[in-house]
């Protein structure tokens, strides 16, 4: 939210017209919920879960403190209305896609096409900035998809070295490191 924040700031500053998608994406959202019985069956390894949802009642006062702290601070962002899904995306000129574990499709399950930018029109100016993801985020998607994806992008960049190799190796396209 930090990096929304930074972008979408200094974006306005340039005198572009700014707005930050409020995309819900329900896999997102249950990870952070304080008591949600979904973080049970979000493991391979059972034990792990009970452990993990035990975990969140050991430091629930702090849990929802967070919690309304982070909203209170979105209301710095220039947001759209809330969206569930990609259909429900406006019509934009370019869009930015980036930050923390937007590709880690371990996490985004079912949500691959709204952080690969796979919708709107040709003319739709994709970017990632400062896309980030751990070491096999990426591999529930096939190569042939993600060949396409990064090949709609106008311009890549990454926040780990290690993700500028996996992508630059599905695409022909640029890529850094941010």
């Amino acid at each position: 939210v930090l990096q929304a924040y930074a972008l979408s700031s200094y974006l306005r500053s340039e005198k572009h017209d700014v707005e930050v998608i409020d995309y819900r994406s329900k896999n997102i959202e249950r990870r952070y919920e304080i008591f949600s019985p979904g973080i049970l069956l979000s493991r391979k390894n059972i034990y792990l879960s009970i452990k993990e949802y035990i975990g969140r009642f050991s430091n629930i006062a702090d849990r929802r403190t967070k919690k309304r702290k982070f909203e209170e601070f979105r209301k710095n962002l220039p947001l759209s209305k809330p969206v569930r899904a990609r259909r429900e995306i406006g019509t934009y000129d370019i869009i930015i896609t980036g930050s923390d574990q937007v590709w880690n499709f371990h996490i985004n399950k079912g949500d691959e096409n709204v952080y690969l930018l796979n919708f709107g029109s040709e003319s739709l100016m994709r970017v990632s900035y400062a896309a980030s993801s751990e070491r096999n985020g990426l591999s529930r998607i096939p190569e042939s998809q993600l060949r396409e994806a990064f090949d709609r992008f106008d311009k890549i960049s990454v926040r780990e070295q290690f993700l500028k190799d996996i992508v630059g190796k599905l695409t022909n396209k640029k890529v850094s490191v941010c």
